[in-house]
């Protein structure tokens, strides 16, 4: 597909402010649904928090970790590339260091085996828990937990497998691995006792305000995020 139509669409409208506002909420919707699976069953219910500024430094996760588990479960993604090699094949994949809720917040199913636990994010353990796209090619199958895989000079061992429906390859690990990680988009699930001004109480403790924080439901990202690729599907087939 050229995207000559879209640079010509956006020379057009570049100096519309309304344009480039929309451009600039399409752009964090896509991003956030990347970030975070949207399960269409539970996603009204999921509360996305994305920083209003790209520059906008991130938290530090012992700080997240210090509000997470007592009146909110929140969990969050720092991403990175890496090539993992299991014991006949190597790929590339995309390298998640996040917390132990977070298959709990975002309503992910354990094909095999379970997530890490907060004992091996305290203590640092290199566990692995691979979607099914990477446990497939990497070894040929979800049933392969206890098995090793290396990433870099760290070798980790498989203790999970998780449906996160994304066709890329994604290897979650403890994100006490990656101290220097900082994220700035985080997810909270609500709930009878969980409200959004009482997630806003909390996380004001870490400094994530709504003056420098978007809080949106997963349903609005994902309406989003449909809309524009009917748009796209439409001008560019």
């Amino acid at each position: 597909m050229s995207i000559d139509p879209l640079i010509s669409l956006l020379k057009k409208y570049a100096k519309s402010i309304k344009f480039v506002a929309i451009l600039a909420c399409v752009l964090v919707a896509f991003g956030t649904a990347a970030l975070f699976y949207l399960n269409p069953a539970t996603h009204d219910t999921l509360l996305l928090i994305t920083p209003k500024s790209a520059s906008q430094r991130g938290v530090s996760p012992d700080a997240i970790e210090d509000i997470n588990g007592k009146k909110l479960m929140i969990t969050y993604i720092s991403e990175e590339s890496a090539t993992a090699q299991a014991v006949n094949s190597n790929a590339g994949v995309t390298l998640r260091a996040t917390n132990y809720t977070h298959p709990h917040v975002m309503r992910l199913v354990m094909k095999s085996g379970g997530f890490f636990t907060i004992a091996h994010q305290e203590q640092s353990s290199k566990t692995a828990v691979l979607n099914e796209k990477a446990a497939f090619d990497l070894f040929g199958g979800v049933d392969i937990v206890g098995k090793e895989l290396t990433i870099g000079n760290d070798r980790y061992r498989v203790v999970g497998v998780i449906s996160d429906e994304d066709d890329t390859l994604h290897v979650y690990i403890p994100v006490t691995l990656r101290q220097q990680s900082r994220p700035n988009s985080f997810a909270v699930r609500l709930d009878d006792n969980v409200s959004e001004a009482l997630v806003k109480n909390e996380l004001k403790q870490i400094g994530v305000t709504d003056s420098s924080y978007d809080f949106t439901r997963g349903s609005v990202v994902d309406r989003a995020v449909r809309a524009v690729r009917r748009w796209m599907r439409h001008y560019f087939g």
